[in-house]
């Protein structure tokens, strides 16, 4: 299964406040690996492209009930980045039971 692109939605923040700041508490080791890979705190908008790219490339890996209420969909896979080489990464992604946007949660390596 591939999640649907029209339904994806990343929120800024996550980003510009955690994925790409080298000061966030719970988001610095991540910033700074991407930030290795050549993604920038200037261009968040890469970062944006890459993640919608990977969800939609690669299948999702497992679904996972979360707490009744909601689906977390894991997507493992290579994620291209703008030096030309790849990172595998795991991108987790949670749809309310009730509504159909698919949000963007994390990403980590594996």
């Amino acid at each position: 299964m591939r999640l649907e692109q029209d339904k994806l939605y990343i929120a800024p923040e996550k980003i510009t406040l955690f994925l790409l700041n080298t000061m966030s508490e719970s988001g610095a080791s991540k910033a700074k690996l991407l930030i290795h890979f050549g993604f920038s705190p200037d261009r968040p908008e890469e970062l944006e492209a890459a993640i919608l790219q990977h969800a939609l490339v690669n299948e999702v890996a497992k679904t996972v009930m979360f707490n009744d209420k909601e689906e977390r969909y894991l997507i493992e896979g290579p994620l291209m980045t703008p030096v030309g080489r790849t990172i595998n990464l795991r991108c987790v992604w949670y749809r309310k039971i009730n509504q159909e946007i698919i949000k963007f949660v994390t990403l980590y390596p594996v």
